[in-house]
């Protein structure tokens, strides 16, 4: 059997390995990326025993690093910060904090006293798959934010009167004038409610309407200016995310 105890923090973690008579075999320190995690899996792997064989104890139930290990099948043990504190003084008088050392008190805590705590359990497929795509949308929504305020500053840079035309830039019925007119135009009330009607728009007589004198309340700037910004707007051509028209 092999304990490994995991001194977490938040840009890097140290790592202590301990065989059954509690010999340090192995330490290191991760950063808390992907391929911190990946070398801590590869090093586990390393040791040439099975999955069931390598145990690990960790100050935290919930983080990172043991979704991870939970994903990869293996055991995790929570220890509470207080007992660790404890066991830290069977091994150094002093008790001082030092990382590396925690590491290696968290990896012989789970081997000597391992009957004291329960593993902690992973969560059933169902709930690992929502979870994920949980991680998703919030990433798509984070990326959606940021290229919404990229439009709108570059909107605001030649064409500001496009941002009042609509409630909102993240929605099909300014995308698609964005497409249809990305640069600044004097449009005829009859194109107005032409486009209008296309794209389902509601109110569409006094939309136009309204739409008209913002247009015509367009503030001067260069053609060169307007030809190099209008190419950002133009999502399609730019390729904006295609589910923003869903």
């Amino acid at each position: 059997m092999f304990y490994i105890g995991i001194d977490w923090a938040d840009e890097h973690h140290d790592v202590c390995v301990v065989n059954e008579s509690g010999e340090k075999v192995d330490s290191c320190r991760i950063n808390h990326d992907p391929e911190g995690l990946s070398s801590l899996r590869d090093r586990i792997r390393s040791l040439g025993v099975s999955k069931d064989q390598v145990l690990f104890a960790i100050e935290t139930p919930k983080n990172l690093v043991v979704d991870f290990l939970l994903d990869e099948g293996y055991s995790v043990y929570s220890i509470n910060p207080k007992s660790v504190e404890r066991y830290r003084e069977r091994y150094r008088v002093s008790g001082a904090k030092d990382d590396t050392f925690d590491a290696m008190v968290l990896a012989n805590s789970i081997r000597t006293d391992r009957h004291q705590y329960q593993p902690i359990m992973p969560s059933s497929p169902l709930a690992r798959e929502l979870k994920i795509l949980t991680q998703d949308e919030q990433r798509l929504i984070r990326h959606k934010t940021k290229l919404v305020n990229q439009i709108e500053s570059c909107l605001k840079d030649y064409y500001p009167t496009a941002l009042k035309l609509f409630s909102e830039i993240a929605q099909p019925i300014t995308l698609a004038f964005l497409s249809r007119y990305p640069t600044p135009r004097k449009l005829s009330i009859k194109e107005l409610r032409k486009f209008l009607r296309k794209n389902h728009y509601p109110g569409v007589e006094s939309k136009a309407e309204e739409m008209f004198m913002l247009l015509s309340d367009q503030i001067f700037v260069e053609e060169f200016a307007i030809r190099a910004k209008a190419r950002m707007p133009a999502y399609r051509q730019a390729g904006w995310p295609l589910w923003w028209n869903n």
